[in-house]
């Protein structure tokens, strides 16, 4: 049996240089969710990680899983049903308009430049890089709201936001994989409803169910493993029935909230596990860089990146206005969906599955994993922003 040992030591050494550079990064005044990507990046094999022997194989893949999943069930939990009754115009307003807004300037942009691919039509490739825009970190939001103990309109609003955005992903991908995979359309919507509605469905059911066996439970400290064991079950069950793992989750930690008298007792433990979750999320999507990758598709990256930015921007702007939000919020709430990350590269490794794509699909994924990266580290620094100017967090004097 392969040691153990490498993995303990770079997963400890990610934990320790993290929490260290998150430090230097609230000294300063930036979000710590950005110290940990520059971290995974220092120490990624491509970097120093190639000097001092480290490796990032498989066991990668499983820690992520946990840790997005158990921040959908925190990010659902935020959720709050008044919020949905009173913004939820607003909230597909923008989440429509964001999502709309970075695929089409993807689109438009790679269209004009002609990125070119061997093995693979330059059309089909611009199609895959302006579906996975769409998609938004709900990992980064949380992160910068955790650390900023923000609480507000804006706060709620980038919340559930991300929560839609997830769907609205899956839509795309599935209408992408239609014109480019040959996917009937039919099917297409098909899956589309299967992931949509069975995730949302068995999160609120299994949220109801956790409600319940909290009630019965008189030990707090037992609230915690409880929680944890809940929501990797239901984000596994999602992902053996292909639903999504990520809608399930969040509408887990909905449906939990919903259904517990004093919802927030069920959530004050793993809430303080905030910091340790973002680290390890962060430092391991940050160590996935390369270098080489890097350099080779710059141009690609870099005009990928400031698109998706950029649209993500306008749309989700344009959308709060046709939704007639306060005004605070039409201005600022563009620059909170900047964030990128494993829900991306979630959907470029589903991409790569089909074999319109499977020649190119190192490419599309290591394109999207750079530009992830500038996302994570870019990303937090305007939601800060954004939220220092509509007065839900104070700036440091």
């Amino acid at each position: 049996m392969e040691s153990l040992t490498p993995v303990l030591m770079t997963l400890g050494l990610l934990l320790v240089a993290g929490v260290m550079l998150g430090m230097v990064f609230s000294r300063i005044g930036l979000p710590r969710v950005a110290a940990y990507t520059i971290v995974g990046v220092i120490f990624s094999p491509s970097m120093l990680g190639g000097i001092i022997g480290i490796k990032i194989t498989g066991w990668t893949e499983p820690v992520t899983e946990a840790a997005l999943a158990i921040v959908a069930y925190l990010i659902g939990g935020e959720i709050r049903l008044g919020d949905l009754r009173t913004k939820g115009w607003m909230i597909i307003s923008a989440a429509t308009g964001g999502a709309l807004g970075a695929s089409l300037l993807v689109f438009v942009t790679l269209f004009f430049y002609q990125p070119s691919v061997e093995g693979i039509q330059t059309l089909s490739l611009i199609f895959a890089f302006a579906a996975i825009a769409t998609s938004t970190s709900p990992g980064s939001t949380i992160a910068v709201l955790h650390q900023y103990r923000a609480k507000g309109p804006m706060s709620s609003g980038l919340l559930s936001i991300t929560a839609v955005d997830d769907g609205l992903g899956i839509l795309v991908i599935a209408l992408m994989l239609s014109f480019t995979a040959s996917i009937p359309l039919s099917q297409g919507v098909e899956i589309v409803l299967l992931e949509i509605v069975g995730g949302g469905l068995l999160g609120i059911a299994a949220g109801s169910m956790l409600a319940g066996m909290a009630r019965v439970i008189r030990i707090v400290d037992l609230l915690l493993p409880l929680e944890l064991g809940a929501t990797l079950l239901v984000y596994g069950l999602a992902e053996r029935w292909h639903f999504s793992p990520l809608l399930a989750a969040m509408s887990f930690g909905f449906g939990a909230r919903l259904f517990a008298k004093g919802g927030g007792r069920l959530f004050v433990s793993t809430e303080r596990l905030g910091d340790l979750i973002f680290v390890v999320l962060f430092a391991i999507a940050g160590a996935h860089f390369n270098l080489e990758t890097f350099v080779q598709y710059l141009d690609l990256i870099v005009l990928y990146f400031l698109a998706r930015m950029f649209g993500k921007i306008l749309g989700t702007t344009f959308g709060a206005y046709v939704a007639r939000a306060p005004k605070p919020i039409v201005k600022w709430l563009g620059l909170g969906m900047v964030p990128q990350a494993g829900v991306a590269i979630g959907f470029a490794l589903l991409i790569s599955q089909y074999q319109a794509f499977q020649g190119v699909s190192h490419i599309i994924i290591n394109v999207v994993l750079a530009s992830t990266l500038m996302a994570e580290i870019i990303g937090p620094i305007l939601t800060r922003y954004a939220l220092i100017r509509t007065g839900e967090i104070t700036p440091p004097q």
